[in-house]
């Protein structure tokens, strides 16, 4: 009698883990093919809420991110040592960067902004002033600072992009960098990777001083809207790039 009740629970066992394994099976079969069902289109109210909730997470990572920018008044700080004239300019700006000038070298650059070329050397005698202060242990930050608000700014105003028109060389001649000085180029949402005069050891020291940004972008992309603006403020230039 103990043996055919034993048999009979061993069976009524078997038959649950068959049944069990069965609807396992089953649904596993269901969510493969739920897997492979595409998903409808986003209609536009989708897409206008998707935009939003990456704007609103773009900004709150932006405010955990470290923002960083030139000092304010960075180019009038710059020109306090300018000579005169923007006469030879150049020469002068090898000639003081020569003797480790650094602030007359600049200065020279800086009475010939926002010329590229006056870009690409200030670059070059900032990169100059980082290694010597790399040499000596002192601070570079501010220096950092200023080669990568004026990588910025080269890029934003001599920039080429398809989906941009340049500006003109009558519109670089009218622009007053000095009135837009204090704009604000976060490195949080700009990066550097896409900033044409840093090169590759500027980008891996400012990562290493700032952290990764959150994203890599031309300033133009970032800023073409404020760039309009800056061409069409009362204070500003007329005819918008």
């Amino acid at each position: 009698m103990l043996m055919f009740l034993g048999v009979v629970a061993a069976a009524v066992l078997l038959i649950v883990l068959i049944v069990v394994l069965n609807r396992l099976q089953y649904k596993q079969k269901v969510e493969a093919v739920e897997r492979t069902i595409p998903m409808p289109p986003l209609d536009q109210q989708d897409k206008q809420r998707v935009l939003e909730i990456e704007d609103v997470a773009e900004v709150e990572l932006a405010s955990m991110a470290p923002a960083q920018s030139a000092p304010e008044g960075w180019l009038e700080r710059m020109l306090a040592a300018a000579p005169d004239s923007a006469k030879e300019w150049q020469s002068r700006a090898r000639q003081h960067a020569a003797a480790l000038d650094f602030s007359k070298a600049l200065a020279c650059c800086a009475l010939a902004f926002p010329q590229i070329g006056a870009f690409r050397q200030a670059a070059q005698i900032l990169r100059l002033q980082i290694r010597e202060a790399q040499k000596h242990n002192a601070p570079l930050q501010s220096a950092l600072a200023d080669l990568y608000r004026i990588a910025a700014w080269a890029d934003l105003l001599h920039g080429r992009l398809p989906a941009y028109a340049p500006l003109t060389t009558a519109q670089l001649r009218k622009f007053d960098l000095r009135a837009w000085q204090d704009f604000a180029f976060d490195y949080s949402t700009l990066g550097c990777n896409q900033l044409g005069l840093l090169t590759v050891a500027d980008r891996k020291l400012i990562i290493a001083a700032w952290g990764k940004p959150i994203k890599h972008i031309h300033a133009r992309e970032r800023h073409d809207k404020d760039l309009q603006s800056m061409f069409t403020s009362a204070s500003g230039l007329t005819g918008a790039p």
